[in-house]
């Protein structure tokens, strides 16, 4: 089992840094390498979101023994706004790594747990090393891959803390940092919808009605987006038309995910789901030998027989390559069903 080199707790001299609003759009901001806590506060609209990276920066590895002075804290620029963190990568050594959420100013806030049991090692600075985020599993609180300051966070803060043991160091983590306003905004989703495809197509162009969003000053502070089947998200002009087109939506049934977002940097305000089922109008074609007569030998009661099925649909389909089904055939005569059909 690995150990890990016990930090020394003798005297830590916790520090408080504050950077100034000087640093350009999209800056990156690393985790801390043990000579924290610092603060970041967001200044729009020059700094309206950063980048978060572990300590060892984007596309590198972060570093060994993380411990108590890895700890980073995020601000609103305004009192009322909550501070959203969405995840671009993620990934750390299960069992021995982990990033520590906490929804507040600091490390005595309540903790954003994953569930996790303790960290094996010591000494677990944080949370007894129980519900951080390990793996590659991002935090997540509102959404997958996205933390946000809760109603109940007076403050809009989110702090973050790293803890690593001596060896074998992932790649960390990429994040996008911003803001979106503290008023409660809300998002219905229109209800479920079927559609059928236009003969011979496997998707369809679908009409839908935008969700309601309440109050309706948020959809003029945050722009609305929507993903299907957690695609790249198509951003809807302002005002939303009555009736959105929702184009090459394929056969099946789709997940659509509308999104209120912050217009600089993203950070997600709230999200519904709308269900949207596409069927398939052509039916699919299947090809079965000619009926055959098979004489059985003196004393036998059946007898092997090899055949070959094919069936062809217009959509993607993967038939299956071999069917066994053994049959006595009892001196009579017997027949085989196949049924192909659309979903």
């Amino acid at each position: 089992m690995k150990r890990r080199i016990i930090r020394s707790l003798a005297s830590w001299v916790w520090v408080m840094l504050w950077y100034m609003p000087s640093l350009p759009a999209q800056s990156t901001i690393s985790m801390p390498y043990n000579d924290g806590p610092v603060a970041i506060t967001l200044n729009p609209p020059a700094n309206c979101y950063y980048i978060f990276t572990d300590n060892g920066g984007a596309g590198t590895p972060y570093g060994p023994q993380s411990g108590p002075g890895s700890v980073i804290t995020f601000w609103p620029s305004s009192p009322g706004n909550k501070i959203v963190v969405q995840f671009t990568s993620f990934h750390t050594e299960e069992g021995f790594d982990a990033l520590f959420v906490y929804d507040g100013p600091g490390v005595a806030s309540p903790q954003i747990s994953s569930g996790a049991t303790a960290l094996l090692g010591i000494p677990n600075p944080f949370s007894g090393g129980a519900g951080g985020w390990q793996g590659s599993e991002a935090p997540y609180n509102v959404a997958p891959k996205t933390v946000r300051a809760t109603a109940a966070n007076a403050t809009g803060a989110l702090s973050f803390a790293f803890d690593s043991d001596l060896t074998v160091g992932k790649s960390g983590w990429t994040a996008i940092v911003s803001e979106v306003p503290g008023n409660t905004c809300s998002i219905q989703a229109a209800g479920a919808l079927t559609v059928a495809a236009p003969a011979g197509a496997c998707d369809a162009n679908v009409q839908t009605v935008p969700p309601a969003i309440v109050p309706g000053a948020c959809s003029l502070a945050l722009e609305l987006h929507y993903r299907i089947n957690d695609g790249p998200a198509v951003t809807v002009s302002t005002p939303a038309p009555p009736s959105i087109t929702l184009n090459d939506v394929p056969v099946g049934v789709n997940v659509v995910t509308w999104e209120l977002v912050a217009p600089c940097g993203g950070g997600l305000a709230a999200s519904a789901a709308q269900l949207i089922t596409v069927t398939d109008q052509t039916p699919p074609i299947i090809t079965v030998p000619a009926n055959i007569t098979l004489n059985l030998g003196p004393g036998d009661c059946s007898t092997p027989y090899n055949y070959t099925v094919s069936a062809y649909d217009n959509c993607t389909f993967t038939p299956v390559s071999q069917v066994s089904h053994p049959i006595d055939f009892d001196n009579g005569a017997a027949g085989v069903m196949f049924d192909v059909k659309n979903l």
